[in-house]
């Protein structure tokens, strides 16, 4: 089963509802004037909110919930998260 996602409410990537699979969430803060915005990688705080599909719902022992991974800057003003998907579709 397959999760979809939308990012700056334009797109929808899909993952594998496998409790393993990953996908790379990429942000780029600028200041008013353009210039890149640095060394806020602990100030950054990103949540999932997820909604099972009501026709995945088959039952399973045990139901992984997918999860962000700790925000690093990549390169000057731009930072990353990894969404590690969960073991149900939504």
């Amino acid at each position: 089963a397959d999760s979809s996602f939308t990012l700056d409410g334009d797109s929808s990537p899909t993952i594998s509802a496998d409790s393993q699979s990953t996908y790379p969430i990429v942000l780029s803060l600028k200041d008013s004037n353009g210039k890149a915005l640095t060394g806020l990688a602990d100030d950054i705080e990103m949540s999932v909110e997820f909604t099972a599909d009501s026709n995945s719902a088959r039952q399973r022992e045990t139901v992984t919930a997918p999860s962000l991974g700790a925000v690093e800057e990549i390169s000057a003003g731009v930072y990353r998260s990894v969404l590690t998907a969960g073991s149900q579709a939504g």
